[in-house]
C-alpha cells in the first residue's frame, strides 16, 4: 500500500510539473516565420519527433499509444488547388521517414477536381497513407444528405469509398451547426460507410494541435510558431498531439521565399 501511495504521489507531482512546463512553454511562443515555409522545417520537426523516446508517431487512424507514451498524429488538409499541386512535397517527406499520415480532400471544391488527381492519390494510398473526405457538409441545412452526396462524389472521382473524414473549418461561419453535426454524426458513422473521424472527442481528441495557418490580422498573412522551426515541444506521456498542415503554405526543399 505504501508503495502504491508513493507511486501515486510521484505521478501527481510529475503531472503538475508537466502542466507547468507546458503553460510556460505556450506563453513563450511567438511567430517565427510567415508563409511560405521551407519544407526543411517540417522534416526537422518530424525527425525530432521520431527520435523522442517518450513519443510515438502513429498512423493517422490508429489508437493513441496509451499512458506510457505520448502520441503524434499527422494530417494534411487539401483545401486549395495549390495544396493539391503541392501535396507531394510533404507526403514525400512522410514516406521517406516512414510516417503514415492522413490526406483529406474536398469533394465539393471550386478550386480543384478530385478526378484530376486520381492517379497520384491512388499511389499515395497504395503506399499506406490514409485518404479520406474533407467535408463541408455542415454548410448545408440538411448536412447528412450533403455528407452522403460528398461521399458518393468522392468515390466516383477516386474509385474507392472513404472510410474516414475530417471537417473543413470556416471560422465562425455556421459554427453552431458544425458543432451540432459533430454531436449527431457519431452514432451514424456506419450509415455513411465511415469508421473514423477526429471531429468527435469520443473517438479522439488532441491535447495540442501544431498547425501552419495561424493568422496575423495586422500583416494579413499566415505564420507558424517557432516550435516548428527548431524548438522542442515538451510532449507529455499519455497525451495526444496533431501536426496539421495545408501544403499550399510550404515550399519544396531547397527553395526559399
Amino acid at each position: 500500500m505504501r508503495g502504491a501511495s508513493l507511486s501515486g504521489a510521484v505521478a501527481a507531482v510529475r503531472a503538475r510539473v508537466g502542466a507547468w512546463r507546458r503553460r510556460r512553454y505556450l506563453r513563450s511562443l511567438a511567430p517565427a516565420r510567415y508563409a511560405p515555409y521551407p519544407a526543411r522545417f517540417y522534416r526537422d520537426f518530424l525527425s525530432r519527433a521520431l527520435r523522442d523516446r517518450e513519443l510515438e508517431v502513429a498512423p493517422f487512424v490508429e489508437a493513441p499509444a496509451g499512458p506510457g507514451r505520448a502520441t503524434l498524429f499527422v494530417r494534411h488538409d487539401i483545401d486549395t488547388a495549390a495544396c493539391a499541386r503541392g501535396m507531394g512535397v510533404l507526403l514525400g517527406i512522410d514516406r521517406e521517414l516512414g510516417v503514415r499520415s492522413g490526406i483529406y480532400l474536398l469533394a465539393e471544391s471550386t478550386e480543384y477536381r478530385l478526378a484530376d488527381h486520381r492517379d497520384e492519390i491512388a499511389a499515395w494510398r497504395a503506399a499506406g497513407f490514409e485518404v479520406g473526405l474533407h467535408t463541408v457538409c455542415y454548410t448545408h441545412d440538411d448536412y447528412f444528405a450533403a455528407l452522403e452526396t460528398e461521399t458518393r462524389a468522392f468515390a466516383d472521382a477516386l474509385g474507392f469509398a472513404p472510410r474516414s473524414f475530417t471537417v473543413h473549418g470556416l471560422g465562425e461561419h455556421r459554427l453552431d451547426v458544425r458543432l451540432r453535426f459533430y454531436r449527431e454524426v457519431l452514432p451514424r458513422l456506419g450509415q455513411f460507410g465511415y469508421e473514423f473521424t477526429d471531429c468527435c472527442p469520443e473517438l479522439r481528441s488532441y491535447d495540442r494541435v501544431f498547425h501552419d495557418c495561424h493568422w496575423d490580422t495586422a500583416k494579413q498573412a499566415r505564420y507558424i510558431y517557432d516550435e516548428l522551426t527548431g524548438r522542442r515541444f515538451p510532449f507529455e506521456r499519455g497525451k495526444s498531439y496533431l501536426l496539421l498542415t495545408h501544403p499550399c503554405y510550404w515550399l519544396p526543399q531547397g527553395r526559399s521565399a
